[in-house]
């Protein structure tokens, strides 16, 4: 979608396309995993979240409007089958900032399109995203804590630490299997710590490294970093599977459906590479 626009451009996996024509002034869209589309706008004094299956026609599935007064949006989230939306408002009164996290479903709209279902309100916490693990499960990452919850019929909290973060998060990583932080280490050798939870707040990984990167995602059981020139693939053990340095500068790398080759694509070309027992690509 082009912000500001009233035109929104859906592009699947097969390189077509799809193109649809909005009332209003676009903020940002979403796409779910299964190809439904949530498109954010604003209007004046309100927020507009229209729901869309472009796939199968233009028309609006589903609509619900918010007022500014109910707070400033900051992030939102479709889940993968497209049936429920998370967003993460913030407002500010006397001085105080609150994160309101609000969550709608559209199986069971009440009166007057209203698809709430459930609010949670953190003071003095700024909630700067929030994502769908899966389709029952939601994550808000907070500047000072992060928080889980169940989506199941009535949205509840699965999991909120009890400490704050100690220090400033430098990276956060997500699947449907792990949530990641990763922080600067200034009490050792390595110049970064790991620390991987399950969805339900166990703390699976505690893992320091030194490993410069530039991006670090999680894939399954795997959590990558890639920098310009240098890929390392870790083990949600913390064991090293992969490491390499390339001549040429690195874009991204994809895991493939076989557990050891990835997809590489640097300045020239796109290469698959297989690894061999040592942990070295081929």
């Amino acid at each position: 979608a082009y912000i500001g626009s009233k035109a929104l451009f859906v592009m699947d996996s097969g390189g077509g396309s799809k193109q649809k024509t909005v009332e209003n002034p676009i903020v940002s869209a979403k796409v779910s995993s299964q190809g439904m589309v949530a498109v954010l706008m604003e209007n004046k004094k309100k927020y507009i979240f229209e729901l869309y299956n472009l796939n199968q026609s233009e028309t609006i599935l589903h609509t619900f409007e918010t007022k500014v007064n109910d707070g400033f949006i900051i992030d939102y989230d479709l889940s993968p089958d497209g049936q429920n939306i998370v967003v993460s408002y913030l407002t500010v009164k006397n001085g105080i900032s609150r994160s309101h996290v609000v969550f709608y479903n559209f199986n069971n709209p009440k009166v007057d399109n209203n698809y709430f279902t459930a609010s949670f309100i953190y003071e003095q916490t700024i909630v700067p995203q929030v994502v769908f693990l899966n389709n029952t499960i939601a994550c808000a990452f907070g500047d000072n804590k992060f928080y889980t919850f169940s989506v199941q019929q009535t949205p509840s909290i699965l999991f909120e630490p009890e400490q704050e973060y100690d220090s400033e998060i430098r990276s956060v990583l997500y699947s449907d299997r792990y949530i990641g932080f990763i922080f600067d280490n200034y009490e050792a050798d390595n110049k970064y710590k790991l620390y991987l939870y399950s969805p339900s707040g166990k703390l699976e990984l505690e893992q320091p490294f030194n490993y410069d990167y530039n991006e670090a995602q999680i894939h399954k059981n795997e959590i990558i970093f890639r920098s310009d020139r240098e890929v390392t693939v870790l083990n949600a053990n913390g064991k090293l599977k992969f490491h390499s340095v390339f001549e040429d500068t690195v874009y991204n790398i994809f895991p493939t459906s076989r557990w050891n080759r990835y997809t590489i694509v640097n300045s020239t070309h796109i290469q698959q590479i297989k690894l061999s027992g040592n942990g070295k690509g081929e």
